[in-house]
């Protein structure tokens, strides 16, 4: 009885987690659409670039590559590079990707701060949406579902396969509930590189694209947790402003888009390293606002009146 117990709440952990997948994004979406009268359009171009850049194109060629080159009979120290190789072509070609998009989709009108919340809400939504939930949790809670019923050996399942389901129906049931926290983060982290990747062209800088690229893999890491910090993300400094942005407003967040409104001097490396970690901290809490700063300009509503963007 026990360990029927923890099958279903085992199904259960998997079932919430798939709700995380599918919902989180598109909740985030529709918030950005009342609140700040963002097109839909804006989260299709997200999803349509993400679909393009991965799922057509590096996905398929990492899994051909992959099986050509037997990885799965590699040392573990070998897999390990070759996951953070893929970790990089990951960042490389989703930031890319992010640039395309704003130079062929957007109208130079619409390259503004709202329409990149949205643009980066839609990147992350599809990978979300589709790639981890209905292609990943969903095939998983089907099987915990059918399997914990039925053994596998009763239902002529290949060995490779009865092993792989048995050590799925041995899983910590909680654990399927950080993968929907993992979720949250991703989709926040490719909302704050859609607003660091719409730089290059309102600043007329490549170099922001290249900043960019050693951040997914970075992220990523933290997000599946690192040895000796528990996964967590490094803490904030709660004695003052970060020593990267400059001083003189009462938010953390705008202190750090201060040098982009000047755009007379690029913050180095560091700084945008240290954006990225933090946008799912104070800089996501810009998100409740009714005003942003005139980082961009041109944010029209949804009907078409032009909103006022000055500091909190």
């Amino acid at each position: 009885m026990a360990k029927e117990g923890v099958k279903k709440m085992l199904a259960l952990s998997f079932a919430v987690a798939l709700v995380i997948d599918i919902a989180f994004p598109l909740a985030v979406a529709f918030y950005l659409w009342r609140r700040l009268g963002v097109s839909w359009r804006f989260f299709l171009f997200g999803a349509l670039i993400f679909a393009v850049f991965q799922l057509f194109t590096r996905v398929p060629a990492v899994a051909v590559l992959q099986s050509a080159l037997g990885v799965t009979q590699w040392p573990a120290e070998a897999v390990w590079a070759w996951l953070f190789g893929l970790s990089l072509t990951a960042g490389l070609v989703e930031e890319i990707g992010r640039w395309v998009g704003y130079r062929w989709l957007f109208k130079p009108a619409e390259r503004t701060w709202d329409n990149a919340l949205m643009y980066g809400a839609g990147h992350g939504g599809l990978e979300s949406i589709l790639l981890v939930g209905l292609l990943g949790v969903l095939p998983s809670l089907i099987n915990v579902l059918v399997f914990s019923q039925t053994p596998p050996d009763r239902l002529s399942v290949p060995p490779e396969a009865a092993a792989q389901i048995q050590q799925l129906l041995t899983l910590s049931w909680w654990l399927p509930l950080l993968g929907g926290f993992e979720r949250i983060a991703a989709v926040i982290f490719h909302i704050g590189m859609s607003v660091v990747a719409l730089q290059v062209l309102t600043n007329s800088r490549m170099v922001w694209l290249w900043l960019q690229w050693p951040c997914t893999p970075w992220s990523t890491s933290l997000r599946w947790g690192r040895t000796g910090s528990g996964g967590q993300l490094p803490a904030r400094s709660s004695s003052g402003p970060s020593p990267c942005w400059p001083s003189g407003s009462s938010s953390a967040c705008v202190q750090r888009y201060e040098p982009l409104r000047e755009a007379d001097e690029l913050p180095d490396a560091s700084c945008v390293i240290d954006y990225a970690n933090h946008c799912a901290g104070d800089c996501g809490n810009m998100l409740s606002r009714p005003q942003f700063p005139d980082v961009f300009r041109g944010s029209r509503g949804r009907n078409g009146e032009q909103r006022t963007q000055s500091l909190p």
